[in-house]
C-alpha cells in the first residue's frame, strides 16, 4: 500500500495519466463525432482518469504549489461527466436490449412486435443510424412504406455519409412507388445518387440506378 501511495503521488504518475488521458480523449472525440455505442464507456474511463488526475483542494501538485479553483472546478466537471457517461451507458444497454428482442420477435415472423421494439431502441438511442435502418426494415415487412421512408430519411439525416442508408432509402421509394402506383423517380434517383457518391466502387449500386433510369416508365 505504502509503495502503491507513493507511486500514485509520483510525477511519474502525474506523466503516465495524463498522457494516457490525451490519448483517450482523441479516441473519445473521434467516435463522439459519430455518437457510437463506444461514447458511453470511453467517456466514463477518460473522465475518469481526469477525475484522479486534477489535484483537488486536498492534494499538492508536484511543485507544491496551490491547486487553485480552477483545479477543483475541473475535477468537479470531471465527476459530473462520469455521472453522464453512466446515464448514457444505461440509455445505450437498455436500447440494445429493446433491438436483442426486436430480432428475437423477427424470428419468429412477429414483425409487428419486433417494429414496436425497435421503435422504443430509436426513442432510447437516436442516434444510431443502424435502429433506425432495422426499425425501417421490419415497417417493410408490414408494407408500412410511409413508417420505412420516415425511418430511413432519419437514417441519412444522422449519418449522412452511410451509402447502405441511402440504398435502402432508395429501394424502399421504389417499393412505395410500386404500392402506390405514384412516380418518385426524382427523390430515387437522388437516393440512389448519394450512394453512389458515398461508395463510388460499388458496381452494384450503379447497375441497380441504371436498370432503374432505363426501366419503362409506367406511372
Amino acid at each position: 500500500t505504502a509503495l502503491v501511495s507513493i507511486y500514485k503521488n509520483s510525477e511519474i504518475f502525474r506523466i503516465c495519466t495524463y498522457a494516457y488521458g490525451v490519448s483517450l480523449s482523441g479516441f473519445f472525440i473521434h467516435n463522439l463525432l459519430d455518437f457510437d455505442l463506444y461514447v458511453a464507456s470511453l467517456g466514463y474511463s477518460l473522465f475518469f482518469i481526469m477525475a484522479q488526475a486534477i489535484p483537488g483542494r486536498d492534494q499538492d501538485l508536484p511543485q507544491k504549489s496551490a491547486p487553485g479553483f480552477m483545479g477543483t472546478q475541473l475535477r468537479f466537471l470531471s465527476w459530473v461527466g462520469i455521472f453522464l457517461m453512466i446515464f448514457l451507458y444505461y440509455r445505450v444497454s437498455t436500447s440494445l436490449d429493446r433491438q436483442e428482442k426486436a430480432f428475437r420477435w423477427a424470428e419468429k415472423g412477429n414483425y409487428a412486435l419486433a417494429s414496436a421494439f425497435m421503435r422504443d431502441a430509436c426513442m432510447i438511442y437516436p442516434f444510431l443510424p443502424m435502429y433506425f435502418i432495422n426499425s425501417a426494415d421490419f415497417y417493410i415487412y408490414l408494407k408500412q412504406f410511409t413508417l420505412a421512408e420516415k425511418a430511413y430519411q432519419k437514417a441519412v439525416e444522422i449519418s449522412p455519409r452511410n451509402a447502405m442508408s441511402w440504398i435502402k432509402y432508395a429501394r424502399c421509394l421504389r417499393m412505395h412507388e410500386e404500392f402506390d402506383k405514384i412516380s418518385r423517380k426524382e427523390e430515387i434517383l437522388k437516393a440512389y445518387q448519394m450512394a453512389s457518391i458515398h461508395y463510388p466502387s460499388n458496381e452494384e449500386i450503379r447497375k441497380e440506378m441504371e436498370g432503374y433510369k432505363n426501366r419503362e416508365q409506367v406511372y
